[in-house]
């Protein structure tokens, strides 16, 4: 893992020449406003980056392991992060994605509970970390932000419960559908024409669908065979996402 500190300013760089730096600048980074920091003013968004690093994390590196203690908070710039979490019996399982802007473990570092599951990067990737003090000083002062942080926590428990809970009951083509949805969801894939390149196993699949490798494999096998899907190589096409969100919804 290479970690390379941004350069940092005590002023707001409202005029900055290196267009990279001001990319990664809390400031300046466009990215902010779809996340926590959307509504911090100036002075607290520099108290922020003050220490902030960026973080290059290769394909297959952990960011976090699990049962770990958060250092800090993890902001995904770019590239996808799948959490995975080992069991009591050693048996490791795909949990969640991540995508650009997302916070990583941000529950766990909330709550100051050790990490309770691992981040890992499904390719290379760029991480905005912040020093846990300087999140929770410029927060001690922004009642406005600990309430987004309780509902952003929230909301995050929330749709996990609601994935969960829609897998039960359905066959394994409505599971298998439904997590295809929700990859097509948390990627927003109409954006990219139905395509994403993403490097999962079809355990992964299995395991967000909660069912074993095998079955995994044969349903989407049978989803590649109708012309549902299509594999092409570490790519994954949706070929059909209206018949895909019904199977997900009826089956």
């Amino acid at each position: 893992m290479k970690r390379v500190s941004v350069q940092n300013s005590l002023k707001c760089p409202w005029y900055m020449e290196d267009i990279e730096q001001a990319e990664h600048h809390c400031v300046t980074c466009l990215r902010r406003n779809l996340s926590l920091f959307s509504e911090l003013n100036k002075d607290e968004l520099v108290k922020l980056n003050a220490n902030k690093r960026m973080l290059y994390f290769s394909k297959d590196e952990p960011i976090f392991k699990q049962s770990l203690r958060p250092a800090g908070l993890y902001a995904l710039s770019s590239g996808m992060v799948k959490n995975v979490r080992t069991n009591e019996a050693g048996v490791t399982h795909l949990v969640d994605l991540n995508k650009p802007v997302d916070f990583l473990g941000f529950g766990d570092f909330i709550s100051d509970c050790a990490h309770s599951y691992s981040a890992i990067a499904l390719e290379n990737c760029t991480i905005c970390f912040i020093p846990g003090e300087d999140f929770m000083n410029v927060m001690a002062d922004n009642g406005a932000l600990i309430m987004k942080s309780l509902q952003f926590v929230s909301k995050q428990h929330r749709r996990y419960i609601e994935r969960i809970s829609n897998l039960s009951g359905k066959n394994m083509r409505g599971r298998m559908a439904d997590i295809l949805m929700y990859i097509y969801d948390v990627f927003d894939l109409n954006k990219s024409r139905d395509r994403i390149k993403i490097e999962l196993k079809r355990s992964d699949y299995g395991s967000l669908a909660q069912m074993n490798t095998a079955n995994a494999i044969r349903t989407l096998s049978e989803f590649s065979k109708t012309n549902l899907i299509e594999f092409k190589g570490q790519s994954l096409f949706y070929m059909n996402v209206p018949a895909l969100r019904q199977i997900s919804l009826n089956q």
